[in-house]
């Protein structure tokens, strides 16, 4: 789904490139994050475009704008019924993001009217207010950033430019700004969230090492011959291996639990 090798290495510092982490599973872990985001981009496309027609619908709706709102909800449920079915959920997240790239990208076009400013204005509020929110795509790589807000944003440009000629020059700096603002700050979280996986798998692994190590540390103590006692800081038996039992006479069970003075005695009677 993305640029996996260059991507993933520029995110990790001089501590978490040296790590045993491969970046598999780091894709592995943003595949999971945004398979469980789809469902909740597709719901919320499908009320940003029912939005935009409601906002439209004042204003003499054209057929085209059925036939854009008709086509949306159609490839909604298409996708909806996708990822039910499908397997394949990296796949049907690359693709709900191109299709709804194209559908935003067309918004523009089929909404905006030039002899109504006031409602152009707001659709493209709402058009660049949703794709700065929508949560499909902020873990996607930067190409996928870049493709999707080009989608969206040059036909909306455009159609702007063409319906009201009175823009000032501003305007493409304006939309221009936007789209590097956005791609940046998406790119920065990218980031941030796989240094963190990086960080929590390196914490996974050390933790497991110390498991590891701390059961290799009891199995030798359960099978020295010397006996082994360990007590806390109360002065309380909590640990007795079996050489213990042989050489004192007294169960595990028997010694936990009892103070060192109990060691002392029967180390005397010993």
């Amino acid at each position: 789904m993305t640029n996996r090798g260059s991507d993933l290495s520029k995110s990790m510092d001089a501590n978490t490139t040296s790590s045993s982490t491969s970046d598999q599973s780091i894709q592995l872990e943003l595949d999971r994050y945004i398979v469980a985001n789809l469902r909740s981009s597709l719901g919320i496309f499908a009320v940003a475009g029912i939005i935009l027609f409601t906002i439209n619908w004042s204003q003499n709706p054209s057929p085209q704008s059925y036939l854009w709102l008709l086509s949306l909800l159609s490839v909604i449920s298409g996708l909806w019924l996708w990822h039910i079915k499908s397997t394949r959920q990296s796949a049907l997240c690359v693709t709900s993001l191109l299709v709804c790239a194209v559908f935003w990208g067309l918004a523009g076009p089929v909404f905006i009217n030039p002899n109504q400013f006031e409602t152009a204005a707001m659709i493209t509020a709402i058009v660049v207010t949703f794709t700065a929110a929508w949560p499909l795509w902020p873990l996607q790589s930067p190409f996928y950033h870049q493709m999707f807000l080009l989608c969206v944003y040059v036909p909306l440009s455009i159609g702007l430019m063409h319906n009201y000629t009175g823009l000032t020059p501003g305007f493409p700096l304006l939309m221009a700004g936007i789209f590097l603002a956005l791609n940046l700050a998406y790119n920065a979280y990218r980031r941030t969230f796989i240094n963190n996986l990086v960080a929590n798998d390196l914490a996974t692994h050390q933790l497991q090492q110390t498991i590891n190590t701390s059961k290799k540390i009891t199995s030798l103590i359960e099978q020295t011959p010397l006996g082994f006692i360990e007590w806390n800081q109360n002065r309380e038996i909590v640990g007795w291996n079996p050489a213990a039992t042989a050489i004192f006479g007294f169960s595990k069970t028997q010694a936990l639990g009892r103070t060192t003075d109990f060691y002392s005695k029967i180390k005397k009677h010993s």
